[in-house]
């Protein structure tokens, strides 16, 4: 049979993309060969466009090169990402695969890369968590590194998993000097929070939106996701049932396709939640209504309808994250606070720190943060919480 003219010819093992009878376009992925020597072929696109049949074809083309591939099917680090992209980017939010796959590109690949899955033993494990720094990406490597290796015993590609005799253990002893340059003050220190709130008057986005987080303890996500009809100024409650977050597509060879904001559920079930507002809260909300419903006279926009978001853009749309971090890194540099440590999630530590200033109890604390366990709420809190001292009048009339 004659090719075509201007047909050009297709690499081999490519598939075949033609045009049937009836008009559709067929695209045939090659599955390579049977028992016999006789070539399968799968059909993976029928349809009106041949250019969608040759990007199916070239798509399934290339996830069957990297399946195919020995050196990468042998090789430890091969394995565990075609796992992470098959099997584990399935089973997590997508904010949670970025942060998995950063763990392996930046810990586990350049340690292992060069190493089949026979070769990496307990001593290679010890020597790869040793080589991390920090408690937890160390931590979280080991975790991902288990879950990786439970496959693969389950998958008989190992005979038991070297990581369960692994245990991270603290350091005893540590240089007093180096943890004391160590940052471990998470709220806004005392001597910064005057100048901090009194420089935000000069910025009213900035203000309004700081000062939610502020009496509200609310994660920047869940505060950029707020709609009006989130706020019940009749009984004084707030909704929080989403937070803006990303969804990041990556390819079938663990590349960075994309990454968008979307609007999405909380971060857990615990964090969903309808809290008590304060007053100021509320006047909070009503005075940047009425900032938004002025703005939006002017622009012909409604700012502040049921499913608007109360901390929109100037188009009346979705913030992303990293616009408005960078609003408030802008802001800060330029009133001579950068550098001071103080950052969104910050002003979410600040909020618990007050609280415990006031003689809350850790439980009560917990409900306002939304946290699942007392124990979080506590790594939370920069103030220290000596027990002891409230006793120092009781130890005076002993002695």
């Amino acid at each position: 049979m004659n090719k075509r003219k201007g047909q050009e010819r297709r690499e081999r093992n490519f598939g075949c993309v033609y045009k049937n009878k009836s008009g559709k376009w067929i695209g045939l992925a090659d599955l390579g060969l049977d028992e016999n020597g006789k070539r399968i072929r799968k059909q993976i696109y029928y349809g009106n466009s041949e250019k969608d049949a040759i990007e199916a074809v070239e798509l399934a083309n290339r996830q069957k090169r990297i399946l195919n591939n020995e050196t990468f099917i042998k090789s430890f680090c091969g394995i565990m990402k075609r796992w992470m992209l098959t099997t584990k980017q399935n089973s997590v939010k997508s904010r949670t695969f970025e942060m998995l796959m950063q763990l392996y590109n930046n810990h586990i690949y350049p340690f292992l890369k060069d190493m089949e899955m026979v070769q990496v033993n307990i001593d290679v494990l010890q020597r790869l968590l040793k080589s991390i720094d920090h408690k937890e990406p160390k931590r979280k490597t080991k975790y991902l590194l288990n879950e990786f290796l439970n496959y693969a015993v389950t998958m008989r590609l190992i005979e038991f998993n070297p990581i369960l005799s692994i245990e991270i253990k603290e350091k005893k002893e540590e240089d007093v000097l180096k943890q004391e340059q160590k940052e471990t003050y998470k709220a806004i220190k005392p001597e910064y929070r005057e100048q901090f709130f009194t420089a935000l008057d000069k910025n009213e986005f900035l203000k309004s939106l700081c000062l939610v987080a502020y009496y509200s303890g609310m994660r920047i996500g869940e505060i950029l996701g707020l709609r009006w009809q989130d706020v019940d100024f009749t009984n004084n409650i707030l909704s929080i049932e989403h937070a803006i977050t990303f969804e990041v597509t990556y390819d079938f060879e663990g590349h960075r396709e994309s990454k968008k904001t979307i609007l999405s559920n909380t971060k857990s079930e615990s964090s969903k939640a309808k809290l008590p507002m304060s007053n100021r809260l509320a006047e909070t909300f009503k005075d940047w209504r009425s900032i938004q419903t002025k703005k939006g006279k002017k622009k012909n926009i409604n700012f502040t309808g049921p499913k608007n978001f109360i901390f929109c853009n100037d188009n009346g749309e979705m913030r992303t994250y990293h616009g408005t971090r960078n609003i408030l890194r802008n802001f800060l540099k330029a009133n001579g606070l950068d550098n001071k440590g103080i950052h969104f999630h910050a002003i979410r530590h600040t909020f618990g720190d007050v609280l415990r200033e006031k003689n809350w109890s850790i439980y009560d604390i917990q409900k306002m943060l939304r946290h699942s366990k007392a124990s979080t709420t506590e790594i939370y809190l920069s103030m220290e919480h000596n027990p002891a001292l409230k006793l120092q009048s009781k130890i005076n009339e002993v002695f």
